[in-house]
């Protein structure tokens, strides 16, 4: 069966030659979907616990990027990295 779209981490392979594991930070900004503004309950496709190994710890961004680098290396071998931010950053900033 071939594949109905290019996804990103077939790009990345393509660019990088092998595989760059995405590490998804939380910066620890707020929603309006959870901060009480539009709603309390959040979004339908949002699970922000299941984004990011650190949402909600409070964890300076410096610590969630080392401290995952060493993970992924660790457990999975990977030696390219991206970072981006995922939980609650859609709004606010």
């Amino acid at each position: 069966m071939t594949q109905k779209y290019y996804s990103f981490n077939q790009y990345l392979r393509k660019v990088f030659g092998e595989r760059v594991h995405r590490l998804s930070l939380d910066p620890g900004f707020e929603c309006p979907n959870l901060n009480g503004d539009l709603s309390s309950d959040g979004c339908i496709f949002c699970n922000n616990q299941g984004f990011s190994r650190y949402a909600a710890q409070k964890i300076d961004l410096p610590q969630q990027i080392s401290k995952s680098i060493e993970f992924y290396r660790k457990h999975m071998g990977v030696k390219k990295f991206i970072a981006y931010f995922q939980a609650f950053t859609s709004t606010y900033a």
